[in-house]
C-alpha cells in the first residue's frame, strides 16, 4: 500500500478542529506550500547520499553511509531523524535486489529524481513529485504518463496464403506441347477454337488439371470432400477460361438437369461477359447457362428461363448460373422450385469486392440453401465418412485476392489452397520480405509483363490539357475518373474539343457510369468494343474484370486511393500477352502518398513530363470550349 501512500501535511492536532472551518483557503494553502518546499529542503541531502549507495552496492560501504547520514542529522534539530532512516533502509533493501545489469538504469533514475527534487523548490508544490523516490527505487508507478514503446502486433498469415502453388512466370507464353488439351473432350476443344484459344496460359495449365482431379470420378456423392481453391493472378491472365472450362467438363455427361454450378459476381455488366463465356463453351452441349442480374426482364421472366417448366410443367432447371448477389438473392427468397441441394461449385469472382458484399447475407442463404437436405461437413473422421454426399468446391478468383484472416473465414473455406502468378524478380523480392514475416504473401500486386505504367506530375488546371494531348491520336483509350460528375465532365469535354478543332471529326468520347441506364451502357460497352469508340471515360463500374479487346492504353485521370483500385483499373490494358500503356495524373500534393502506396506493393513507374509548349497549342481550342462545356451540362441535368 506505500505505493498509494502521499506525504500531506494536515496540520498540528491542536489547532485543527478550531481552526480549519474559521481559517481562509488562500492562508492554509499558503502554509502548505511553505511546510512542503522547507520539508523538500531536508530532503535535499539525504538525496544526494542515496545517489552515492547506488554507485556503491557493498554492504559495508552502504553501512558507512547509513552512519555519516545518521550524525549529520542528529546536529539537523529541525529534520525527523526516524524518516530519514526509513528512506535510507528502503534504499537498502531495494539495491540488494537490484541485479548488476540494472545498476546503469537506477543511477539514471535517481539523477532524474535529484534535478526534479531542485526544481520543486522553486515551484508550487505538486504531491505528484512524491512518487519520484519511488519510481527511482525501481517501482512501478499506476496512472504515470510517460511515454512507454508498445511492440506492435504483427499478422502471421495462415500456412495455405504463405505457401502457394506459384505459376513463376505471367507471361502468355503459349508454348507448342503435343497434347494441348488433354482431358478436355473433342467438342469442348471444338468450341474453345471459335473462341480463338488454341493454348491454354500458364494459370489455365495449373488450375484446369486442378479441378478435373477432384471430379475424376463424376460430381455426385464423394467421400473425400476436395480442397476449396483461391486463385490470385493479375489481369488478362486468363482466369475465366480457367474455371469455366473444367467446370463445363465436369457436366458435360451429366444425366438428370440440376443446378450444379454458381458463379457470383459484383457487377452486371461483368456478369454478363462471364455469362457470354459460358454459352460459347456449351454450344453443342446439353448444358443449359441462364444470367440473374435483373437486365433481362422482370423477376417472374428470369423464374421461367431458371426453372424452364417446358410442355410437361416440370422443372429442369439450369445446370450453370451466372447472379450477382443482390438478384440472387432475391431469388433464393422468392423462387420456391430454385433449389441449391445438388449444387458442385460455387465460383466467387472479383473475390476480394465479394467479401465487402458478403454483408448482404448471400453467402449464408446459398449455404442454407445448398445443405437443406444433406448434411454439412463436419470434421475428418471415421463416423463423418461413412456421410458420402454430394461436395461443395468453392473457387475463389481474383487479381488482389485479400491476405485478411477475417475476410477469409468467413467464406468457410475447407483446406483452401492458394495459386498466385508472380513474374520470378518478383518472386524473389517477395520472399527476402514480407513472405518471411507472415505479414502478405507472394503475387498478391502482380501486373502484367506487357505493361508499361507512367506517372505524371501536373496541377489540376493542367489535367484537361494533358488528357487531350494523349488521347486525341488514339483510337482505343480507356479513361477513369474518380467520381461520376467527373466522367460525365470530362466526356463531354472530349467530344466538343474534337468538334470544335476541326481536326478529329471522326473522333468519338463516350461516358459509361451509374448515370447511365443498363441498357445503355451496354450498348456503348458494345460499340467500344466494335471500335466505334475512341475514348470510354468511366468510372469503377469498368474496373473490375471487363475484358475489351484491344485497348492500347489507359489514363488515370484522379489518383486512386487504394493500390487495388490502381492495380485493377490500369489492368484494362495489356491483356492476354498483349502491350499496353498505363498513365497516372497527380497533383503536387498526391505525389508522395501515390509513392508510398504502391511501394507497399513493391512496385515503381517512371516519371512522364509534358512539355509547356505541347500544352499551350492546345489552349486557345480549350478555352473556347469550356462555356460550351457548362452550358452542355446545365442542359443534359434538365
Amino acid at each position: 500500500m506505500a505505493l498509494f501512500t502521499i506525504n500531506r501535511y494536515t496540520g498540528d492536532k491542536s489547532a485543527v478542529e478550531d481552526n480549519n472551518l474559521k481559517r481562509p483557503s488562500s492562508e492554509l494553502l499558503k502554509e502548505l506550500q511553505t511546510k512542503a518546499k522547507r520539508k523538500k529542503w531536508d530532503k535535499k541531502k539525504p538525496n544526494k547520499d542515496v545517489e552515492k549507495l547506488i554507485n556503491n552496492s557493498t554492504t559495508d560501504e552502504l553501512q558507512k553511509q547509513e552512519n555519516t547520514i545518521s550524525e549529520e542529522e542528529n546536529n539537523n534539530k529541525n529534520l525527523d531523524v526516524k524518516t530519514v532512516n526509513d528512506k535510507v533502509a528502503i534504499k537498502h533493501e531495494n539495491l540488494v535486489e537490484v541485479s548488476e545489469n540494472d545498476k546503469t538504469s537506477c543511477v539514471q533514475r535517481a539523477l532524474s529524481t535529484k534535478s526534479s527534487n531542485t526544481d520543486i523548490l522553486n515551484d508550487d508544490y505538486n504531491p505528484i513529485d512524491h512518487f519520484k523516490i519511488a519510481k527511482a527505487a525501481g517501482f512501478t508507478i499506476l496512472g504515470n504518463d510517460d511515454n512507454i514503446a508498445v511492440h506492435k502486433v504483427k499478422r502471421h498469415l495462415p500456412d495455405w496464403l504463405l505457401h502457394p502453388y506459384v505459376v513463376e512466370d505471367v507471361s502468355c507464353d503459349l508454348s507448342d506441347e503435343s497434347e494441348p488439351f488433354k482431358g478436355i473432350d473433342e467438342v469442348l476443344v471444338k468450341n474453345l477454337h471459335k473462341m480463338g484459344i488454341k493454348r491454354f496460359f500458364p494459370v489455365q495449365r495449373c488450375l484446369i488439371p486442378a479441378i478435373l482431379r477432384d471430379t475424376k470420378f463424376g460430381v455426385g456423392i464423394s467421400t473425400f470432400r476436395p480442397n476449396d481453391i483461391c486463385v490470385s493472378a493479375p489481369t488478362g491472365s486468363g482466369k475465366t477460361i480457367a474455371f469455366a472450362l473444367p467446370i463445363v467438363q465436369s457436366l458435360f455427361r451429366r444425366v438428370v438437369p440440376q443446378t450444379r454450378a454458381l458463379i457470383v459476381l459484383p457487377t452486371r455488366e461483368l456478369a454478363a461477359q462471364i455469362h457470354e463465356v459460358f454459352m460459347s463453351l456449351c454450344e453443342n452441349t446439353c448444358l443449359r447457362c441462364v444470367i440473374l442480374t435483373g437486365t433481362k426482364g422482370s423477376l417472374a421472366q428470369e423464374q421461367s428461363l431458371l426453372l424452364n417448366y417446358g410442355k410437361t410443367k416440370t422443372p429442369s432447371p439450369a445446370d450453370i448460373v451466372v447472379a450477382t448477389p443482390g438478384r440472387l438473392v432475391d431469388h433464393l427468397n422468392s423462387t420456391e422450385e430454385f433449389s441449391l441441394e445438388h449444387l458442385r461449385f460455387l465460383v466467387v469472382d472479383e473475390a476480394d469486392r465479394m467479401m465487402d458484399q458478403i454483408k448482404q447475407e448471400w453467402l449464408n442463404l446459398v449455404e442454407t440453401s445448398v445443405y437443406k437436405n444433406r448434411d454439412k461437413p463436419g470434421s475428418f473422421s471415421l463416423k463423418n465418412l461413412s456421410k458420402r454426399t454430394i461436395p461443395l468446391q468453392k473457387l475463389l478468383f481474383s487479381a488482389t485476392l485479400s491476405a485478411d484472416p477475417e475476410k477469409l473465414e468467413k467464406l468457410n473455406l475447407f483446406q483452401p489452397q492458394l495459386y498466385t502468378a508472380v513474374t520470378k524478380s518478383l518472386e524473389a523480392n517477395a520472399e527476402n520480405n514480407d513472405n518471411s514475416t507472415g505479414q502478405t504473401f507472394v503475387g498478391k500486386y502482380t501486373t502484367p509483363l506487357g505493361l508499361k505504367e507512367y506517372m505524371i506530375k501536373c496541377s489540376a488546371g493542367d489535367k484537361p490539357l494533358i488528357i487531350l494531348h494523349i488521347v486525341l491520336p488514339l483510337k482505343r483509350v480507356l479513361c477513369f475518373a474518380g467520381t461520376v460528375e467527373t466522367t460525365r465532365r470530362l466526356s463531354v469535354l472530349l467530344q466538343m474539343y474534337a468538334e470544335t478543332s476541326g481536326d478529329h471529326k471522326e473522333f468519338k468520347c463516350m461516358e459509361f457510369s451509374s448515370n447511365l441506364p443498363s441498357a445503355r451502357r451496354s450498348k456503348i460497352l458494345k460499340d467500344f468494343k466494335s471500335g466505334n469508340i475512341n475514348v470510354l471515360v468511366c468510372s469503377d463500374s469498368m474496373a473490375r474484370g471487363m475484358d475489351v479487346k484491344g485497348v492500347s492504353h489507359v489514363i488515370l485521370y484522379d489518383a486512386p486511393s487504394l493500390v487495388k483500385t490502381y492495380i485493377h483499373r490500369i489492368g484494362r490494358t495489356a491483356r492476354a500477352g498483349e502491350a499496353g500503356t498505363a498513365y497516372t495524373l497527380l497533383k503536387h500534393e498526391e505525389v508522395y502518398h501515390f509513392k508510398n502506396m504502391l511501394k507497399s506493393a513493391r512496385k515503381s513507374i517512371e516519371r512522364m513530363k509534358v512539355q509547356e509548349k505541347q500544352l499551350q497549342k492546345l489552349a486557345p481550342v480549350y478555352e473556347k470550349v469550356l462555356p460550351l462545356v457548362a452550358e452542355k451540362l446545365k442542359s443534359m441535368k434538365k
